[in-house]
């Protein structure tokens, strides 16, 4: 009966850890390349502009079809709060549920706890998130944050990854099997 290996990162276990030898963060063999989470966060924000789209072309059938009472002004709010709703909820809380967003999971990464390699909690991942929002706000800040990995080192955090304690790492990372 063979031994299960020492580790390895379940994307879908919150309970997973780095091995022992370890401890201060992932394998280099597990931080991905910095083009696999460009392409991530550019799914994303294609999966963000489709939802805004959807929530636009809803209301504007229920701005034709529905009541007359309804003013333009009205669905003009409803789509821009529902839309702020999602942007602001879509990578926190997916973050925090499954490790990764629709974009990460599509190029095989996750997003973990340094110190120990187990999902964020949900407090951590809404403050990466606060963290990359406000960095937008900052002159240079958002394009200096997702830059910040490309000459970081070890694990290729951005600042958002920094602020929290976070790596971005290649999902189902098992050492030996390696993309």
């Amino acid at each position: 009966m063979s031994q299960p290996p020492p580790y390895s990162i379940d994307p879908r276990s919150p309970l997973t850890q780095y091995p022992a030898s370890s401890l201060e963060g992932p394998p280099q063999e597990a931080v991905p390349n910095p083009l696999r989470r460009l392409v991530a966060r550019l799914l994303d924000g294609i999966l963000m502009v489709a939802g805004w789209a959807a929530i636009g072309l809803l209301a504007a059938i229920v701005q034709k079809v529905g009541p007359d009472a309804i003013p333009y002004q009205a669905t003009i709010a409803i789509v821009a709060i529902l839309g702020a709703i999602a942007v602001l909820v879509y990578e926190p809380v997916t973050t925090a549920r499954y490790g990764c967003t629709l974009g990460k999971h599509a190029m095989g990464l996750r997003v973990t706890r340094i110190r120990d390699g187990r999902s964020l909690t949900m407090s951590a991942s809404m403050g990466r998130w606060a963290v990359h929002i406000v960095l937008g706000f900052v002159p240079f800040g958002g394009l200096l944050n997702p830059l910040w990995c490309l000459w970081d080192a070890p694990y290729r955090q951005c600042l958002h990854d920094k602020a929290v304690g976070s790596a971005v790492i290649k999902a189902g990372f098992m050492p030996g099997q390696l993309r």
